[in-house]
């Protein structure tokens, strides 16, 4: 009976009990297959605009390819990033059953994929989050503990979550050398402490690339969430350094944020794939149903995958306001783990050099900004070591199991 925000709503898939779990989901999804019939029609008539515009009118090879066009991308190194999920979707079907034992939990399906560790019931208060993240930026790099200290002194942080607030997080850089405004929907759960690191870590970016001119200061698309990811992942480190009982809790936040990522945003682009060749053909409604369900298990591999979120990608907004963005997170979450792995082996020149990344904002290629850390993202080796990383969290995990 009581009335929740969409945010609040979406909170509850993360409970710690599974009825919560289950409420949550279907909370949403019942919600938005009410204006199915609409929603289906708004997106068929995005998907075929999209089309006529990039294929008939300005004749790109694919529709995705405009998009890449548009992220200063090849066609060759978006595709050789997904053909290389595609391949190893097994990891994180490996990691769910690992984490379905962890947990307890026998009949493990979708309404389980996000359920938290025990741990995971500490309470991060948004003061404690705030000095948690300024000590982690700090002990990263003075420079960025600085940077983000100036953001929470000018006040340029919501945190609150009110009725009809927009959901989720977001981080709004406006112009160069500006401080961003950040808005949170802070609850008090380690998923909020590492949604701050998030946006504070874009925060930071846009800052570092402040002498780059209006409009090339801000990231490509496909290196925007470069130095978000980067301080989630430094931010585990940190939590895990300071007591073994952490280590758990955060491991399991920590990829289940990679699942959510790479797994779960190429499955999105690969729906788009789907509905952008067939759309145009004629595909109904029911059409992208099937085929999101289709794709749903496929990546989630043995897990059962109840009925009802076959429409699950009404819920989707980067599929209608911006088509083939979601690649993006699986390019973003791919790279920072490469990097990251570089940063653990200790190179003394590392910091300078990612800073450098940073700095250009959009201002080059990602193909030229990654370059100066010597990396070829046309390689698959390249996103093949990103999946070694993950590998490496989950064999860490394992010695808990």
């Amino acid at each position: 009976g009581e009335k929740l925000n969409i945010s609040q709503a979406n909170k509850l898939k993360m409970s710690g009990k599974r009825d919560d779990r289950i409420a949550g989901h279907e909370l949403v999804l019942e919600r938005f297959r009410l204006d199915r019939p609409i929603l289906g029609q708004i997106y068929r008539d995005i998907v075929n605009d999209w089309v006529t515009e990039a294929i008939e009118l300005r004749g790109y090879q694919s529709p995705m390819g405009a998009r890449n066009i548009s992220n200063d991308i090849s066609d060759e190194s978006v595709e050789s990033m997904l053909s290389c999920i595609r391949k190893r979707w097994d990891v994180f079907g490996e990691y769910f059953l690992l984490k379905s034992r962890i947990l307890g939990l026998k009949d493990f399906d979708r309404y389980d994929i996000y359920a938290p560790h025990g741990a995971n019931g500490a309470s991060y208060g948004y003061e404690e989050s705030k000095k948690a993240v300024l000590k982690a930026y700090e002990d990263l790099d003075r420079e960025m503990g600085e940077l983000a200290k100036g953001i929470f002194i000018k006040k340029h942080v919501h945190s609150k979550t009110v009725a009809d607030k927009q959901q989720g997080a977001f981080c709004m850089s406006y112009a160069p050398g500006a401080t961003p405004y950040i808005l949170l929907n802070h609850q008090g759960g380690i998923d909020d402490l590492f949604t701050m690191m998030h946006e504070v870590g874009h925060g930071i970016h846009s800052l570092l690339a402040k002498d780059n001119p209006y409009f090339t200061f801000c990231a490509p698309l496909p290196m925007a969430e470069t130095a978000s990811i980067f301080g989630e992942l430094f931010l585990a480190q940190s939590l895990m350094n300071d007591g073994v009982e952490n280590e758990v809790p955060v491991l399991l936040r920590i990829l289940d944020s990679q699942y959510a990522q790479i797994a779960r945003q190429a499955h999105f682009t690969m729906f788009e794939q789907y509905a952008h060749r067939r759309i145009p053909e004629g595909a109904s409604i029911e059409d992208l149903d099937r085929e999101y369900l289709l794709g749903l298990k496929k990546h989630l591999g043995g897990i059962d995958v109840p009925e009802s979120f076959r429409s699950e990608w009404l819920c989707i907004s980067h599929i209608y306001s911006s088509p083939f963005y979601c690649y993006s997170y699986c390019f973003a979450s791919l790279s920072v783990l490469c990097l990251y792995s570089m940063h653990e082996r200790g190179d003394p020149d590392f910091l300078d050099k990612y800073k450098a990344m940073l700095r250009m904002g959009g201002s080059a290629s990602p193909s030229d900004i990654m370059g100066v850390m010597d990396l070829d993202i046309s390689s698959k080796r390249f996103w093949m070591t990103g999946f070694d990383f993950l590998k490496s969290l989950l064999k860490r995990l394992k010695e808990h199991a």
